[in-house]
């Protein structure tokens, strides 16, 4: 069940970079609404298959409280997202800036902002997952049991990714 759970969270991990590509092609008016709005009802259909994975895993072959080993991948995964975070903030406060000054259009200030935002919120999801499977003591605390936030935090984007499918 593990190898699947780190499947199926890498799998939702690629679903949120294809997100955030498309969040952010939108922004900068690359690609229409209806080609926006058709593939974020896909990946969240995806998104919620992968999060029913997930909490199942919780409650099959918890029979322990014995720590498997982490799979290296996700620490790789946590330490490249902070370096396309940082790289991708600075390159789009350098376009802030010379939107400030006016060597372009007014419009890429907020274009910007609005996607630090999207790479911010794709960044922190990439790295608390990254960090689940990793059994990191942020999420876990002192104990092995399953973490309840977390699993909250689960429901939350299912229910978030099952209202958004109504649209």
């Amino acid at each position: 069940m593990k190898k699947l759970q780190d499947f199926a969270v890498g799998f939702f991990i690629l679903m949120v970079v294809v997100m955030t590509g498309i969040a952010i092609f939108g922004i900068w008016n690359v690609l229409t609404h209806d080609v926006i709005l058709k593939a974020y009802k896909t990946l969240s259909l995806i998104s919620i298959a992968t999060f029913g994975v997930l909490i199942a895993g919780y409650f099959i072959d918890r029979k322990t409280n014995e720590i498997e080993p982490a799979n290296p991948v996700f620490r790789s995964i946590r330490y490249f997202t902070v370096v396309v975070f940082i790289v991708a903030v600075v390159v789009l406060v350098l376009l802030g800036v010379l939107s400030i000054w006016e060597v372009l259009s007014a419009d890429a200030l907020a274009k910007a902002l609005s996607s630090i935002g999207i790479i911010a919120f794709s960044s922190l999801v990439t790295v608390v997952f990254s960090l689940e499977r990793e059994h990191s003591k942020l999420i876990y605390g002192e104990t092995n049991q399953t973490p309840t936030g977390f699993v909250a935090l689960i429901v939350l984007i299912s229910l978030f990714f099952l209202v958004s499918l109504s649209w």
